[in-house]
């Protein structure tokens, strides 16, 4: 049980730490299998519960482009961010400052 916790926080660790890790939590919706025909029946309930199966797997497909916007969004603003300091560091040696970081 230890180890787990363990590998646990460690996972969360690497998480805040690198944004791009945070994409595993993005996950696509499985669709269900009534729309394919495969496990569908005309009967009424059976109509009934697919429509409902795929509106819910609608809600879940909303819910994956949100939140594969939002880690887009993540990673070009740390690709930004890394940019700008790979020139304030170029920088900074160009002016021959002591330390640059």
């Amino acid at each position: 049980m230890w180890r787990h916790f363990v590998g646990l926080s460690l996972w969360f660790s690497a998480v805040a730490a690198d944004p791009a890790a945070a994409s595993y939590f993005c996950r696509a919706p499985y669709p269900p299998g009534c729309a394919d025909g495969g496990h569908f029946s005309n009967d009424d309930w059976s109509s009934r519960r697919c429509r409902t199966e795929i509106r819910s797997y609608l809600e879940d497909v909303e819910r994956y482009a949100d939140c594969l916007e939002r880690e887009t969004q993540s990673l070009v603003s740390k690709a930004r961010e890394d940019a700008d300091q790979i020139v304030r560091r170029f920088n900074c040696k160009l002016e021959k400052r002591g330390f640059c970081f």
